[in-house]
């Protein structure tokens, strides 16, 4: 059995015969299938593991003596105090110690899909609730008889808003049971890209119920305080029409006889301006709409790009990486293994991969990055920190928080949640156990990164590491020289495949892919959004929209009596729709990129230690394409629903009151 990692690029089915050679010896290994683990790192960034009988095991152990790879025992303790066991592993020379904390991060590309679809949902939740205020408040005012007179006979505010309340109530369960329906297939849908590495718990169904309750409470607390205009109304409002009679400002700024508007336009503007509060609750709904589109675009996009690449511990000018060990070139194999052997070992793999690239015409340089787990103190405090080292390339060439770079052996920088759990700053000195040595190193700044769940070091490029306690090997990276474009570089990588046999050659843009392995899913979940978002704002325009005509009946007939034909009622209705569209699209538009940038750097955040990132967009999709699918729905959906004007006839003025 292996980890889903081992089956990057092939396809392998039951009973297929695989064959390992170490050193000179082969073994034959029947697959059989994948295994889960909690405890171990199966991404695509790491080694894959294999579970073999006791036997193979023993056959094999004899012939990785003389192996440069890591060999290690792990031991796993149930205990009350994992902070006394921790402590004390950090006096024990060449122990390390894992909490379930750790092993979290194994998996915290799998959470990046779920992160955002909870950042994204929060904005249909705002959307969806300021519609319910906005449903409320209308339902309130056309209701003022009804109310007016409940209030004359007696009934408290608290009984008429709990009718109120009541009937939210009854349309919050039933909403909650369609949405939680829903729900079951859509996150089978959506849990499809991470099925292979998480064991799914048997209390879904109860997590979900609970969920649905809460919702349903969230829904009837926020009614209830929309209902709150109940108590301003008064029994004589029941034969005034809700109205006071008293207004003490100017309606509108504009005047019909000044406007060289055509009818149409000066009604549907005067509208918006002479109801401001009314048309800013729209406009906020369709911004949030348009947010919801923009938002998951930038995501995926970011996701699909070389944008985060940094938090990968490599260099920011690289070109391609490659991460396959199985190259036909026996020079590079050799330097490859000697890498691991010595601290100078680096040095010839560099030396012998920039000669193929010139040997090829495809000169440039090539840098090593690779990383080392220890115990680092300060104080009182201890933690399990990777120092990442990257050969050939000056440190000063990453990019740092705060602070500066660590140019000499005994400077360090740390990211912000290493300095965080060891209760550091800038300038402190910090003890670390490299594995039988300790050793003193100044810190100097601070990075982000995603590496060990952000618990970091980078030191300069001299620095000495404990080969025996080599986490993390990040093959090799390459510079081309010049400055060749994605077309160019992308031959290159192609090339490359043919002369050295390698499959696992990657830009940064497919580097990041595959290591999320989260691009198809956030793509996928993307159009689910915008297939959403036309859904929710098809029904906000249809419901507010059937909400003005009923309350503008008697206007509309007026208008009618005087002459308005019903296109030019039905072109009113749906201008002024539009207008709200089109100043929600401009606000969505300059909203989206700081707001995209500190969604995601939130999210990077919690798998990793991230203060900043840049994000990746396609100007034509959320400047052009979201605004005008808004618009687009606005438009339709106004001008059906405003078709119902023609029912209402000249002689319905009678009903004003």
């Amino acid at each position: 059995y292996c980890t889903k990692n081992f089956l990057q690029g092939t396809s392998f089915k039951k009973g297929d015969i695989l064959t390992v050679t170490i050193e000179e010896e082969t073994f034959s290994l029947c697959f059989e299938g994948i295994f889960k683990t909690a405890v171990q790192d199966t991404t695509n960034s790491s080694s894959p593991y294999v579970i073999l009988n006791s036997t193979e095991w023993d056959k094999m152990s004899s012939s990785l003596e003389g192996s440069a790879f890591m060999r290690e025992k792990t031991l796993y303790v149930k205990t009350n105090d994992a902070d006394a066991v921790t402590k004390a592993a950090g006096d024990t020379e060449g122990i390390s110690v894992y909490t379930k904390d750790h092993f979290s991060s194994y998996f915290m590309y799998d959470m990046i899909t779920a992160y955002i679809l909870l950042a994204v949902c929060i904005l249909l939740v705002l959307a969806a609730f300021v519609t319910l205020r906005f449903a409320i408040g209308f339902t309130i005012s056309e209701e003022f008889r009804e109310i007016g007179v409940m209030k004359a006979v007696g009934i408290h505010n608290s009984g008429i808003r709990s009718i109120y309340i009541t009937k939210y109530a009854a349309i919050a369960l039933i909403g909650s049971v369609i949405g939680y329906a829903g729900s079951v297939p859509l996150s089978s849908y959506l849990l499809k890209s991470v099925s292979r590495s998480i064991v799914f718990s048997g209390s879904n169904t109860m997590i979900g119920v609970a969920g649905s309750i809460a919702v349903i409470a969230l829904i009837l607390l926020f009614s209830y305080g929309c209902t709150r205009g109940i108590n301003k109304m008064f029994p004589i409002d029941a034969v005034r029409s809700g109205q006071t009679g008293e207004r003490f400002g100017k309606r509108s700024v504009m005047h019909l006889g000044r406007s060289k508007l055509p009818s149409t336009g000066f009604m549907a503007l005067n509208d918006v301006l002479s109801a401001p509060k009314q048309f800013a609750i729209i406009t906020v709904v369709f911004t949030l709409c348009v947010l919801m589109m923009t938002v998951m675009s930038n995501m995926a996009n970011t996701l699909s790009s070389d944008k985060p690449i940094f938090l990968f511990g490599i260099p920011v000018e690289t070109d391609a990486s490659i991460l396959d060990n199985e190259i036909n070139n026996d020079s590079i194999k050799q330097a490859m293994e000697g890498s691991m052997k010595t601290n100078d070992g680096w040095k010839s793999l560099v030396k012998e991969m920039e000669k193929l690239l010139d040997e090829n015409g495809m000169p440039g340089k090539c840098t090593v990055t690779m990383s080392s787990i220890y115990t680092t103190t300060h104080n009182d405090n201890n933690a399990g920190i990777s120092y990442l080292v990257t050969r050939n390339a000056p440190a000063d060439g990453f990019i740092y928080d705060e602070g500066s770079a660590p140019m000499k052996p005994d400077e360090v920088a740390l990211t912000s949640a290493a300095m965080e759990k060891l209760g550091t700053e800038i300038g402190d000195t910090i003890k670390v156990n490299t594995g039988g040595t300790e050793k003193e190193f100044i810190i100097t700044g601070t990075f982000s990164t995603f590496i060990n769940n952000g618990m970091a070091a980078r030191l300069c490029e001299d620095a000495e590491l404990n080969l025996e306690k080599i986490n993390n090997f990040m093959g090799v990276q390459i510079e081309f020289d010049g400055t060749p474009d994605k077309k160019q570089i992308e031959r290159n990588i192609e090339k490359l495949k043919e002369v050295t046999g390698g499959e696992k050659i990657y830009t940064n843009a497919k580097m990041v892919e595959t290591f999320t392995e989260m691009s198809g899913t956030l793509n996928s979940v993307k159009q689910m959004m915008m297939l959403m978002t036309v859904i929710v704002s098809a029904l906000i325009v249809i419901l507010m929209e059937r909400s003005f005509i009923s309350k503008e009946k008697s206007e509309i007939a007026l208008m009618k009596a005087v002459g308005f034909q019903n296109g030019s009622v039905i072109g009113q209705h749906t201008l002024r729709f539009t207008l709200a569209a089109i100043v929600a699209s401009v606000l969505a538009s300059v909203i989206v990129l700081p707001m995209s940038k500190w969604l995601i750097t939130f999210v990077f955040a919690q798998i990793g230690s991230v203060t900043g990132t840049e994000i990746a967009f396609d100007s034509v999709e959320i400047f052009a394409i979201c605004p005008a699918i808004l618009i687009a729905v606005t438009v339709i959906g106004t001008f059906l629903t405003a078709l119902y004007t023609k029912t209402i006839k000249a002689s319905d003025t009678a009903s004003i009151e």
